[in-house]
């Protein structure tokens, strides 16, 4: 898989942040469904991609 090779040692790492954009998705949907402020949420969605 090319991203174990380029990720290395990293790929637990990736996989955490992964996981946790994943869990933080789930609760932007639900936001959205809501109609309620999503954006501390897609905020943090945001800085996670950058990591």
């Amino acid at each position: 898989n090319i991203r174990e090779i380029i990720a290395g040692n990293n790929l637990n790492e990736i996989e955490t942040v992964d996981k946790r954009i994943a869990d933080k998705q789930a609760i932007l949907l639900t936001l959205l469904k809501a109609k309620k402020d999503y954006t501390k949420t897609a905020n943090e969605i945001d800085e996670l991609k950058g990591k």
